[in-house]
């Protein structure tokens, strides 16, 4: 049994356990509502006591049936052929196709600087050597699909993580991957495909302080697609991808959207995004071949998500991009651990929160220089606001300062009370304060 320190209760499942004498050691996965901005909060585990959450997500006709989702996976490919929306009746996936379709790309060997440039596609090919699908996880929390495929020499194993009462789809996959390119051989690449359900798509993509919006078939903002975002320069002897199917870079998530629904791909540490004729496309692996032969040989965890909503990127995809990428951490006192009790703080705590929804803490830290706290925010949606921070203490001075920390002149200086910081902001303006205790 989970609780928090008010009593309340959470669905808890055991995602492993091992032997480790005199006892066990368990690993305990359970979904939490409401944290503290920027703190922690401390919950309670009891192993003796069994949850009142016990009974597994509803699985009948190869669907799953969540708090928010009906997902229907296809036993023999693992993959997502429906995908409808319980909140607002949104179907995501393009009727007869099916998301995280493992696709190879072969780029043409001819060409150069194929390390720094995508190469003209020669071939594609479904990655349909599929050897097993299997249900191997199903609780009170989640569920997972454990697919495994083949493609050459390299092997995928894919698992699909659905979540009872987190309207997020998670995937995490483990390549081993051992293709190579050559000068005299056309060199492979690995995209995850999702086909989604939009009539009149636009494709926004998250990238460091900012979100820019790209071409989604073959239209731009509603219109034509200006001539510097539909082509690639063929400098070096490359013919590369063009149109707007060309890929694009994004930090932490790219989404698409027709204003009244949308499905944020969050990713981990890989940024090659793509979109055209329908679907999303998210670069996995390549073996570019020039001038390295042999690069990205070896075993890869690759993790990515989807997280569908209403309305636009607006509706709290910033946040969920974030909490992705830096989820919240786990960790034992030493005191419990010692069934001791020397808290000195409470059981739960903010340190640092804001109040307004399109402001971004993206940094704090110790000053360079001084002995000032560093706060930087950025303004997300393109609108001005005064930005309300809430400090652990009372601060005694605050003053603006650039990037690299020197102090601005002639901009209004933040306000303070008590622990309180306001500072106005321009639309998508990048802010530094420096605070003294």
């Amino acid at each position: 049994m989970v609780r928090d320190a008010s009593g309340k209760t959470y669905p808890a499942q055991i995602v492993w356990s091992k032997v480790t004498p005199p006892g066990f050691t368990s690993k305990i996965q359970f979904i939490v509502d409401e944290m503290p901005a920027g703190g922690y909060k401390t919950f309670y585990v009891d192993m003796t006591q069994p949850g009142t959450f016990n009974e597994p997500i509803p699985f009948e006709n190869n669907t799953f049936e969540t708090d928010f989702f009906e997902v229907k996976v296809n036993m023999k490919t693992g993959s997502i052929s429906s995908l409808y929306d319980k909140r607002n009746g949104k179907e995501y996936v393009q009727e007869g196709k099916e998301l995280n379709r493992l696709k190879m790309y072969l780029e043409d060997k001819k060409g150069g600087m194929k390390s720094w440039t995508l190469n003209k596609i020669v071939k594609e090919e479904e990655v349909d050597d599929v050897r097993s699908v299997k249900v191997v996880e199903n609780g009170p929390v989640r569920a997972c699909i454990e697919t495994v495929k083949y493609w050459g020499k390299s092997s995928f194993t894919e698992r699909t993580y659905i979540y009872r009462s987190y309207p997020r789809i998670e995937y995490e996959m483990e390549v081993h991957w051992l293709e190579t390119g050559t000068d005299s051989t056309d060199s492979p690449m690995l995209r995850a495909h999702f086909p989604l359900a939009f009539d009149a798509p636009r494709f926004y993509c998250q990238v460091p302080f900012d979100v820019v919006e790209r071409p989604a078939n073959g239209k731009f903002q509603g219109g034509a697609v200006p001539r510097h975002l539909t082509s690639q320069s063929n400098v070096y002897g490359v013919d590369p991808e063009r149109g707007d199917g060309q890929e694009v870079p994004a930090q932490k998530w790219v989404d698409v959207t027709d204003g009244q629904a949308g499905i944020a791909l969050l990713n981990k540490t890989k940024y090659g995004h793509s979109y055209h004729d329908g679907e999303l496309r998210l670069t996995l692996m390549r073996a570019a071949g020039s001038p390295d032969i042999y690069p990205n040989l070896g075993k890869f965890v690759i993790s990515y998500a989807l997280y569908p909503h209403a309305g636009d990127w607006k509706n709290g995809v910033w946040v969920e991009g974030d909490d992705y990428n830096v989820p919240v951490l786990a960790a034992e006192p030493p005191s419990l651990a010692l069934i001791k009790d020397h808290a000195t703080q409470p059981e739960e705590k903010s340190f640092f929160s804001v109040a307004q929804p399109n402001i971004a803490i993206t940094g704090i830290k110790q000053s360079e220089e001084g002995n000032e706290l560093i706060i930087r925010m950025v303004e997300t949606e393109g609108k001005a606001t005064t930005a309300t921070i809430n400090l652990p203490v009372a601060a005694t001075s605050a003053r603006r300062l650039n990037l690299i920390e020197m102090p601005l002149q002639g901009v209004s200086s933040p306000a303070l009370q008590g622990t309180t910081l306001s500072v106005q902001l321009k639309p998508h303006e990048i802010a530094t304060i420096g605070i003294k205790p």
